[in-house]
């Protein structure tokens, strides 16, 4: 949950664009609607999944939810809406990880 306390759904944002995608997943830039903020949201089909493969999903976003370092992006709220788990996380303008050690 972001900080109003509810629970969110895909309605709550903007999407602002797609930054990358990956074997189950779309990674977008987008803006929460009650406050403009922006942040980056993972979204994971999960209606094509096994059950293994969900719950190695639902852990990644458990693990996220923990971790509180500088180094790592900050996780801040996840939820299930249309069969796609959505993880929103902080947005990093600087890119990925692998481009920046691309390059």
């Amino acid at each position: 949950m972001l900080s109003n306390g509810s629970v969110s759904t895909l309605k709550d944002f903007d999407t602002v664009g797609k930054l990358g995608q990956g074997s189950f997943g779309i990674v977008y830039k987008v803006k929460r609607k009650v406050d403009n903020n922006i942040y980056v949201m993972k979204q994971i089909n999960i209606s094509k999944m096994n059950t293994r493969m969900k719950q190695d999903a639902i852990n990644e976003v458990h693990i996220l939810s923990k971790l509180n370092n500088p180094y790592v992006v900050k996780y801040y709220d996840s939820f299930i809406d249309k069969n796609l788990l959505c993880i929103v996380m902080e947005y990093c303008d600087g890119g990925d990880l692998s481009s920046y050690l691309k390059a």
